[in-house]
């Protein structure tokens, strides 16, 4: 696992955590409408704006 995401459906509020070595983790904390998420194992970048849009529908 590279890559762990804390999702807070209720709110604009998002916490990435991303493995950088074995037991060290870089925490990065959205909350923001106009916030990115960047997840580069994966090669996706998505705005928060279009997550909590498609969430509300």
């Amino acid at each position: 696992m590279q890559d762990y995401l804390l999702v807070d459906p209720e709110t604009v509020s998002v916490e990435h955590f991303q493995r950088l070595k074995q037991d060290e983790w870089l925490l990065r904390v959205y909350s923001q409408l106009d916030d990115v998420l960047v997840l580069d194992t994966l090669g996706i970048n998505l705005p928060l704006r279009e997550f909590y849009d498609l969430a509300a529908s």
